[in-house]
């Protein structure tokens, strides 16, 4: 996890890094956010920013204790994808979890200090409550809740778990699933970002209007692009 990422990432990704720990860094190193307003990760990926001060205190400052939370959460995965495979029979189980387990991107960004892993680790739990039908009223709203934390972008996964929702539904009683997990993910979400706007609204505002603003879709061709976006999430 010390060692140089992978040549089959762009400077661009690898650059990621640095700007995903901003904070979480200067938190861990001087015990104060960053005096430039810089607040990208905060702004959309508030969680992540908080599991790496976690690591960073826990462990030091560097590398691979910043890319444990990434690796830990790869890890993760293949046991919740192996979880909900088994629920089908032992062969799905195997063959789902080996299919994640050499997922290039996924095993390229389980190194890397992005909030990709994290969130990805959190949307799977969801999914696995959705498919379980453990604690199915609230629990999948609050995992996908966590995982937009983790990244915004997870927003992308939200139209698979409504799908999987309206597909399960036997009769009109099971509208009650897709209303609590709407209030639960809502609720929560609202909370822990509305008690980070409420300290730091101003650099929040500043980073949705500036790097926000590029990612926003303004001719035809970035509808589509939005559109595959959701189909390879």
């Amino acid at each position: 996890l010390g060692a140089d990422p992978s040549i089959l990432f762009d400077s661009e990704q690898v650059g990621d890094e640095g700007y995903w720990l901003y904070n979480a860094r200067n938190l861990a190193l001087f015990g104060k956010t960053v005096p430039d307003q810089f607040y990208h990760d905060f702004a959309a990926a508030p969680l992540f920013s908080f599991v790496s001060y976690l690591s960073f205190i826990a462990f030091g400052v560097g590398f691979w204790q910043a890319r444990i939370v990434s690796a830990a959460s790869g890890v993760v995965v293949l046991l919740l994808t192996y979880m909900i495979g088994k629920k089908i029979n032992q062969k799905v189980a195997v063959l789902a979890t080996f299919l994640v387990a050499i997922n290039t991107m996924l095993i390229l960004h389980n190194r890397l200090a992005v909030g990709e892993s994290l969130s990805i680790m959190l949307a799977t739990s969801g999914f696995g409550f959705l498919f379980l039908k453990k604690n199915a009223e609230v629990s999948p709203g609050a995992s996908f809740a966590l995982s937009l934390l983790s990244k915004t972008t997870s927003f992308l996964y939200l139209p698979s778990a409504v799908l999987m929702i309206l597909s399960d539904m036997r009769n009109m009683l099971d509208v009650k699933r897709l209303v609590y997990f709407c209030i639960s993910l809502v609720v929560l979400f609202s909370s822990i970002f509305g008690i980070l706007y409420l300290r730091w609204g101003n650099e929040i505002n500043l980073i949705y209007s500036t790097f926000g603003a590029w990612y926003k879709p303004g001719i035809i061709i970035g509808i589509w692009q939005n559109i595959l976006n959701f189909i390879l999430h």
